[in-house]
Formats: C-alpha cells, sequence, structure tokens
C-alpha cells in the first residue's frame, strides 16, 4: 500500500460502535411529566409533599415537578423523580446513610415499600441503610435538588395510570 492509501485504511475494528454492543446499565425510559397532586398525597409523605408545595405547584392540582420513569422493557424499575428544595434533598441523603426507618418516615411508607421491592433493593440484599435505590442529585449553587427513588415495576405501572391518566 501507498502512504495514500495507508492513511485512508480504517480498520474493522475501529468502525465498530462500541457503546452499541454493551447494554446501559440502566434501559431507557419514558418520562411523564404532569402529576395530579392529589393522587401523589396518597402515596408520598406529607414531609415531602410539603416541600414540593413550598415552592413547585403551578396549578393546584397538577405539577411538573414530578416525573415518572417508565422503563421501555419491562419489568425492571420505574423512576420517580421529585424536585425538592436541596435543604430537604441534604435531610433525605443523610437519613439514607444513617437509618432505613428514618428513611421510610421521610418517604412514607407508600413509596418506602415500593422502594424496598425494586430490583436494585432487592439486590442489595436489605442492608439496614444507605440504598443505591434512593439517590438525590444537586446541582452547583441551586436551591432545588432532585430526589430519584426506583419503584417496583408493576407498583410504579399502577402509580403511572394513577397519576399520569
Amino acid at each position: 500500500m501507498s502512504a495514500s492509501q495507508d492513511d485512508a485504511y480504517i480498520s474493522p475494528a475501529s468502525q465498530l460502535n462500541v457503546d452499541a454492543l454493551i447494554p446501559p446499565l440502566t434501559p431507557p425510559k419514558i418520562f411523564a411529566k404532569i402529576a395530579k397532586i392529589a393522587v401523589l398525597r396518597l402515596f408520598v409523605s406529607q414531609w415531602i409533599m410539603g416541600g414540593l408545595s413550598a415552592t413547585r405547584y403551578e396549578e393546584a392540582s397538577h405539577t411538573d415537578h414530578v416525573r415518572l420513569g417508565l422503563p421501555f422493557v419491562g419489568p425492571a424499575d420505574v423512576e420517580l423523580e421529585i424536585d425538592l428544595p436541596a435543604w430537604q434533598g441534604k435531610e433525605i441523603y443523610k437519613a439514607n446513610e444513617r437509618s432505613v426507618e428514618e428513611l421510610k418516615r421521610m418517604l412514607g411508607s407508600g413509596l418506602f415499600g415500593a422502594m424496598e421491592d425494586s430490583c436494585r433493593r432487592t439486590a442489595e440484599g436489605g442492608k439496614l441503610a444507605c440504598t443505591s435505590a434512593v439517590r438525590v442529585s444537586f446541582q452547583d449553587g441551586s436551591e432545588v435538588c432532585t430526589l430519584t427513588v426506583d419503584m417496583e415495576f408493576y407498583i410504579g405501572v399502577a402509580a403511572w395510570k394513577a397519576v399520569y391518566a
């Protein structure tokens, strides 16, 4: 091969899209955004609803600061995302490190039960604290954080139908 042919040669390995061969850790999800407040109250704690209502209600009956992500393929965990004041997210983060009972009180028994039955939580073997099924993400300089809770698939689908139907 001449020098110009060498420069134009692309090996078959370099043509592979390696990212396409490796499945994502979590399957892609479809997210719904506008949630019915009255239904949320049934499975989210009053403490979380208080933080949500302090800054987030756009209308008396609906909000777009709560999102529910259903996986394209199931059953896999459903993700509930709630935008909360950063101070509240810090409290949830600390509780997750300390005790399951404190986390249960903050999330509410309905949401906590859905999280306990999630694939992620089940894989952890029921540790007493620090679950990766509850995550809090903070934005630098923002007074808002996002709480993400993994929920068991069928409970998440039922919540989707109730909250977003």
